[in-house]
């Protein structure tokens, strides 16, 4: 724990050993938004970088036919799995009933 204090959240020893389990726990959750964000950041470049080469493959020659590329035929990254959960069609109300039954209740057991 102290190495990571020092090294990635730049606190002195004597700060570090100062510091409460919740105030420790606060810079952990610092941390891991700056790696979420840098992680977001790099595939945004890559993102770029792939619709760029897209472009360019579409507009080279090819047989006819052969459909346009899209950006996810060259990468996939982390963000590409949540744009498809979204176009998920929604449950039909026949179809609610059958996965969850007429009502919660008969599903919940209330202690009754």
């Amino acid at each position: 724990m102290l190495a990571l204090a020092v090294s990635e959240l730049d606190l002195s020893p004597d700060v570090f050993w100062e510091l409460t389990w919740y105030d420790w726990s606060l810079y952990l959750h610092k941390l891991d938004v700056k790696r979420e964000s840098d992680k977001l950041k790099q595939e945004l470049e890559w993102d770029r970088f792939r619709s760029l080469f897209t472009v360019i493959s579409n507009h080279t020659p090819k047989k006819a036919g052969t459909p346009p590329s899209k950006p996810t035929d060259w990468m996939r990254l982390s963000f590409d799995n949540e744009t498809e959960k979204k176009e998920s069609e929604p449950l039909t109300p026949d179809q609610v009933e059958k996965r969850f039954g007429k009502s919660l209740k008969e599903k919940i057991n209330y202690g009754e």
